[in-house]
């Protein structure tokens, strides 16, 4: 596990090939143009749209501001306005500060456990791109939609880290 997210030490380069697949970089900087082209409040209603552009059934953009407050989320529209800093995975990774540690630094991929909507929110592992302005967005895919396999991680066994 690296000091931001899960890494892939497997030698498979199973990230490389999701990365090929989706091009997670080119969406969240077509994202990040219309946030800048269109204002913020704009830009948020269209991330917010399940079916707008920017939301593409489990490939979406998702916002939040720097102190981990969610600011736009297609899937979340209950949880615009709250701060999700503590938010853990089922390992413990608190995933928004993961991704804003990621962002504020120039932005990167990151992998991380998110509920899948497209797999009735079933946890899945998740590989993310995000970049920060004002206030940072990613989008991110879910491995189980490069493998057509179930992504979901294994049980967590409390005597083992990982």
């Amino acid at each position: 596990m690296t000091a931001t997210g899960y890494s892939d030490n497997t030698g498979s380069g199973a990230v490389e090939q999701i990365i090929a697949h989706t091009d997670l970089a080119g969406f969240v900087r077509e994202g990040a143009t219309h946030a800048e082209t269109a204002g913020e409040d704009a830009a948020l209603v269209g991330f917010n749209n399940g079916a707008g552009r920017f939301s593409q059934g489990a490939l979406y953009v998702y916002a939040y501001d720097s102190n981990g407050t969610l600011l736009a989320h297609p899937h979340l529209q209950n949880s615009i306005g709250t701060c999700l800093n503590g938010r853990q995975d089922p390992y413990g990774m608190e995933n928004i500060r993961a991704l804003r540690d990621t962002a504020e630094p120039g932005g990167g991929f990151i992998a991380f456990i998110w509920p899948n909507p497209a797999q009735e929110k079933r946890d899945e592992l998740k590989i993310g791109y995000v970049v920060d302005d004002t206030w940072w967005v990613g989008p991110g895919v879910y491995l189980s939609e490069i493998t057509e396999e179930n992504a979901s991680p294994p049980p967590r066994n409390p005597g083992k880290p990982f």
